[in-house]
């Protein structure tokens, strides 16, 4: 097809006859859309032609495997295509979410910007639901870091079967006089908001309150359990208990929050923490310390070995139900664990899985202290610990490194409309 030049189809226009003139326009559009659009085909072309590093092409492919082979081997993470994308930005173009995981895991930079200006995270290039993908993978995928020591095979093993079934039962952590100590501080919690509650003070009124008695769940509540028991506060930074988490992690983890619950006897019901649910937080190492025996007729907590390992949709996160029918469509069969046990054992879980707690009229009085460790820093709840106790177990990299300097959650003014990582997708800094 041969196109005339600019000057020779502006003299056309200006001397052929005014009939004529609409028609001669057309033509002229339609050599410009012709123009665009052999502009945009060289480019494609010329991109899918010129030589990419192999750490671009197994990005652009999606191949995980060859992915981790080029850096091994020392492959360059950040470098840049001819039209400046990284390796990154070629797998979340193409929706790779396992290898963008990768990529950032073995430490690609989210803020290079190919030619346009654009950054590979950013909502321009890639989906919510696309970085909501990308975001479960990484927090799951172990970082390549220097050489740690070996842990314990106690350690090992406890790291084998949570990675397994997604809980595992630890027996003999705590001595007799701690367990004593850690029952009377649930006490001293349950006296002291029993005597708000005769003042009219201290019920539920949202989640992020320091402590509160929740008449639907029949439940005392605090998220300040450090304020109470300092034993607890050392079990927590307790070698096995940090091992297995970092372990667990593949990197450092780090306290986000402390739980007290006390339990009385209630009708059964199936709402909220007491139906099948998982805790919209993604992976996440939840320690629970029995503070009275638990057995099968009483309020233990129930655990759908496996679920731990599903990556639950975008919409999942918005509420926190995970349905038995749920999870069969993404394991088949199911089998459930019951978390009973004796006063002083510990259940380690994550609680991405499916769990539920199980309430009784006829049963007993149930305690538990509970800490949630998390490798996400952008949401540590904070918490008062004894000065002397904060510096004697903080320092970089321990699990109370972020909690003691984090402001408080309930102190802040409550706005929370979504989940906290929900609001936190979009900024890539607060979640690395």
């Amino acid at each position: 097809m041969q196109v005339a030049r600019p000057a020779l189809q502006l003299k056309a226009l200006l001397t052929e006859p005014r009939r004529h003139l609409r028609a001669a326009a057309r033509r002229a559009a339609d050599q410009h859309t012709w123009h665009r659009v052999a502009s945009r085909l060289s480019i494609a072309l010329a991109e899918r032609d010129t030589p990419q590093t192999p750490l671009i092409a197994a990005a652009r492919r999606g191949d995980v495997t060859t992915l981790q082979t080029l850096l091994a081997q020392g492959a360059a993470a950040n470098a840049q295509g001819p039209h400046g994308r990284t390796a990154l930005f070629e797998a979340v173009l193409h929706a790779h979410v396992d290898a963008a995981a990768c990529l950032l895991a073995c430490g690609s930079n989210p803020y290079i910007a190919d030619r346009r200006g654009r950054t590979p995270l950013s909502l321009g290039v890639v989906t919510p639901e696309t970085l909501h993908a990308i975001r479960q993978r990484y927090h799951r995928w172990p970082a390549p870091h220097a050489a740690q020591p070996l842990p314990s095979p106690d350690v090992q093993r406890w790291v084998d079967c949570l990675r397994r079934d997604g809980i595992v039962k630890i027996s003999g952590l705590i001595a007799p006089d701690e367990l004593a100590r850690m029952q009377a501080a649930v006490d001293r919690f349950v006296v002291a908001l029993d005597a708000q509650l005769a003042k009219g003070q201290g019920l539920y009124l949202h989640y992020d309150e320091e402590e509160h008695f929740w008449p639907h769940g029949q439940a005392y509540v605090t998220n300040n359990a450090f304020k109470y028991s300092r034993d607890f506060v050392r079990l927590c930074c307790r070698t096995p208990l940090v091992d297995a988490a970092n372990l667990y992690f593949g990197k450092p983890a780090f306290i986000q929050r402390a739980l007290a619950m006390r339990y009385p006897p209630s009708p059964s019901r199936d709402n909220d923490m007491f139906g099948w649910h998982h805790d919209m937080d993604d992976k996440r190492f939840k320690v629970m310390v029995l503070l009275s025996n638990v057995g099968t007729a009483d309020q233990c907590m129930s655990y759908a070995l496996g679920t731990h390992r599903i990556f639950h949709p975008y919409a999942m996160f918005f509420q926190n139900e995970c349905s038995l029918d749920y999870c069969r469509a993404h394991l088949g069969t199911l089998e459930i664990y019951d978390a009973v046990g004796v006063a002083g054992d510990v259940f380690v879980f994550d609680s991405n899985g499916a769990h539920r707690g199980n309430r009784r009229q006829s049963a007993a009085v149930r305690d538990v202290l509970l800490v949630e460790y998390t490798t996400d820093r952008s949401e540590i709840w904070g918490g008062d610990i004894d000065a002397d106790l904060a510096e004697e177990l903080g320092g970089p990299n321990r699990p109370l490194e972020r909690f003691v300097t984090a402001r408080k959650k309930w102190t802040l003014p409550f706005v929370r409309r979504f989940p906290a990582w929900v609001e936190n997708l979009p900024h890539v800094d607060r979640w690395l």
